[in-house]
């Protein structure tokens, strides 16, 4: 019997995929435990793989400490690289919280906030 594959991987498959071939990449020194390598800049409340290297993390509307670029607004979004373990703030126009919805058919994420 033959299983069809699709040709698309699943966000977790991605995100497995990218974190096993990510040259910054490490092994906890202790098996069975886990090691901080970075910090995501916002809770996680929701997040989805953008590209190989990028997940891109949605909270809902908190005054998290982190705050976007050159403003006092705090951040409810952030950009995460894998391979360097840095984010970047993202500016969110509406209450995240509803977010759920976003996501398109296609893939995309709507944030127009209609």
């Amino acid at each position: 019997m033959r299983v069809h594959t699709p040709k698309s991987h699943s966000w977790l498959q991605g995100l497995t995929i990218a974190a096993a071939f990510s040259p910054s990449g490490v092994f906890a020194a202790t098996p069975n435990t886990f090691e901080v390598v970075g910090t995501t800049g916002v809770s996680a409340q929701q997040f989805f793989v953008g590209g190989v290297n990028k997940v891109y993390i949605l909270d809902k509307v908190e005054n998290n400490p982190t705050r976007l670029a050159g403003t006092n607004k705090p951040a409810w979004a952030t950009e995460y690289d894998l391979r360097t373990n840095t984010f970047r703030t993202m500016e969110v126009a509406t209450n995240t919280f509803c977010a759920g919805g976003a996501a398109l058919g296609n893939g995309t994420m709507d944030f127009r906030g209609r």
